[in-house]
């Protein structure tokens, strides 16, 4: 792979700004970029999907829920559903939304400062939610 100084300033010239990481001169190899090397290596050492995190949690802990509360709502994250394998009903795609889920109520907060609880919203955990129910479990 071959870059010169010429495709740099030309391409500062198309967008106005300066291309940095682009000045490389005659690289006779195969040119690695650090930031896609970095993201290779983390992508390899998180590849569990949240189906699996969660499950590993859920038996390393034997817990099948974490509940949590926040300022603005209070909710819990499913690892296993137990009460229903089938999984939560979704109204909005028509099918079936499996563990591991999270569950969350907003707090609606009135002028007189009366505290309602909303509806309660179901979506699918993410990698991250797991990453956060295994925090909440560990400062209990």
């Amino acid at each position: 792979m071959v870059v010169t100084r010429d495709i740099s300033i030309f391409g500062g010239f198309l967008t106005g700004k300066p291309q940095a990481g682009v000045m490389i001169e005659e690289a006779e190899a195969p040119a690695v970029i650090a930031g896609e090397t970095a993201n290779a290596a983390s992508t390899a050492a998180s590849s569990k999907s949240a189906v699996e995190m969660a499950e590993e949690l859920s038996a390393q802990t034997g817990r099948t829920s974490v509940r949590y509360n926040t300022p603005t709502k209070t909710g819990h994250i499913d690892l296993k559903d137990v009460r229903n394998p089938a999984g939560h009903f979704d109204k909005a795609s028509g099918g079936r939304i499996t563990a591991p889920t999270v569950q969350e109520r907003l707090f609606h907060r009135g002028p007189n400062g009366r505290i309602n609880v909303g509806r309660q919203t179901t979506r699918p955990a993410t990698r991250q939610d797991i990453r956060t129910a295994r925090k909440l479990i560990e400062r209990q």
